[in-house]
């Protein structure tokens, strides 16, 4: 048997809904072409108001994106990245995003989001 490293990768991003779920918690909003491509997923649900969309995260949507006890890993949040990248059309939306805690009902953790915008930034060269 070898003793070695191993290395967990989540691999949720394979599911239709992952990127749109996934863009949604980090930056806390959505252009309105995936929101309506989130909600056709499942992923997300949109109720109209006076003032706009209201957009929040259904349960499929919290069961793809949610961190599990491997997510904080270098590895993992360095592949996450480059998924995220690779799906998005341009990278102006992450370039924007901060390190510092940004509070809504759907977002992710500190410690989570604050790790995958760091791996983000790292390799935005």
């Amino acid at each position: 048997m070898h003793d070695g490293d191993f290395v967990y990768l989540d691999v949720r991003w394979a599911e239709p809904g992952w990127y749109e779920a996934m863009r949604f918690r980090l930056a806390g909003w959505l252009p309105e072409q995936l929101v309506a491509t989130g909600v056709e997923k499942g992923v997300l649900e949109a109720h109209q108001q006076t003032n706009g969309q209201l957009v929040a995260l259904t349960t499929q949507g919290i069961s793809l994106t949610e961190p599990g006890p491997h997510s904080l890993t270098q590895e993992n949040c360095q592949q996450l990245a480059e998924v995220l990248r690779m799906e998005s059309d341009n990278d102006e939306w992450f370039q924007d995003l901060s390190e510092k805690s940004t509070s809504f009902p759907d977002g992710f953790g500190t410690n989570f989001r604050r790790l995958l915008i760091e791996t983000l930034h790292r390799k935005k060269t």
